[in-house]
């Protein structure tokens, strides 16, 4: 589940840099 966690903060993350 930390795995599913960490992806998605990690698709948050990409996601607030691409804007």
């Amino acid at each position: 589940m930390e795995c599913m966690i960490r992806y998605f903060l990690y698709l948050c993350g990409v996601e607030a840099i691409s804007i």
